[in-house]
């Protein structure tokens, strides 16, 4: 998978119309339902760890949450300035991921996901 990830990101005019931030979630979105979610199982809980929030948030909008401060969080016309930002850093966080994923294995991810969800003082196992 990373290999895939790492060619979709040096020829992504190939693959997305317009090189958005929306654009290249749609596509990757569209890639994990090709793989049955499998591409992208575990994103976004290592996401929720990673940036310590958003666990009531889909995996775009967590990074979203992430790296812009409360009330800054573009909308869906989001600056050129901001795309090229966006798209870099979903790359760098994706391929961090799948090396992490492939290395630690997913049960790993789950593990620490659970954990992080017994901490929250809002989580009520049941």
């Amino acid at each position: 998978m990373i290999n895939k990830v790492k060619k979709l990101q040096k020829y992504l005019g190939m693959y997305v119309s317009q090189r958005t931030y929306t654009h290249v979630v749609a596509y990757l979105d569209g890639m994990n339902h090709a793989y049955e979610n499998e591409f992208l199982k575990g994103f976004r809980e290592w996401l929720i760890i990673r940036f310590n929030t958003g666990n009531n948030l889909c995996w775009d909008s967590i990074i979203l949450q992430g790296l812009f401060e409360e009330g800054k969080i573009p909308n869906l016309n989001i600056e050129p300035q901001d795309n090229i930002f966006l798209i870099n850093t979903l790359f760098d966080l994706l391929n961090t991921f799948l090396a992490e994923r492939e290395s630690l294995g997913l049960q790993s991810i789950e593990a620490r996901y659970e954990k992080w969800l017994a901490e929250q003082e809002w989580y009520q196992s049941y």
